[in-house]
């Protein structure tokens, strides 16, 4: 392969990994925490290569991480956006009465 080639190639793996993880912002979360966690498998698996090993817990690394995130920012808005949300429902009730 030609250096242009290889660098085309790159760029083209490279807009793949990106597109695949940004669809962890938008598929439901139940589905990236089954992401993460097929993710290490795939890294367990792995134990002969160890440079798939890293790119699979890496990945994996990520879809945790964004479960994690979105899974507190879903409490968070449930439970009435934290202390914010409490003392607005004070207030709220407040002015009900």
């Amino acid at each position: 392969m030609n250096e242009r080639h290889e660098h085309n190639v790159g760029e083209h793996a490279l807009g793949e990994v990106q597109a695949f993880l940004s669809k962890a912002q938008s598929i439901p979360l139940l589905a990236v925490k089954e992401i993460a966690d097929q993710l290490r498998v795939q890294a367990m698996l792995a134990k002969t290569t160890p440079h798939r090993r890293r790119v699979f817990d890496a990945l994996a690394d990520f879809y945790e991480h964004t479960y994690e995130v979105r899974e507190k920012a879903q409490h968070t808005h449930e439970d009435g956006d934290g202390i914010g949300g409490a003392v607005r429902a004070l207030l709220d009730n407040f002015d009900d009465d």
